[in-house]
């Protein structure tokens, strides 16, 4: 599910809907309040690729090129080593 904001991110995991994975610094009053449980993830689990998907028909527009040519693989692998 996508939402448009971080409080309904966390009303739905209060309320038992969900689970989500971000950060611990996005937490603030919702974990500090307990309606929430955090886990860490194991080293080697906390680093995943992750992908960025569009219709193959859609508009590309300028800003979309310029973040698709920001985060190709080739870029990442560079700021990497």
């Amino acid at each position: 599910m996508e939402f448009g904001t971080l409080e309904a991110i966390f009303g739905c995991v209060a309320a038992g809907l969900g689970i989500t994975l971000l950060p611990r610094a996005l937490l603030g009053p919702v974990w500090h309040a307990q309606r929430v449980s955090v886990h860490r993830l194991p080293k080697q689990e906390a680093m995943v690729t992750t992908v960025f998907i569009h219709r193959r028909d859609a508009h590309v527009s300028s800003a979309l090129r310029a973040f698709l040519d920001h985060v190709r693989p080739e870029q990442l692998a560079r700021a990497a080593g």
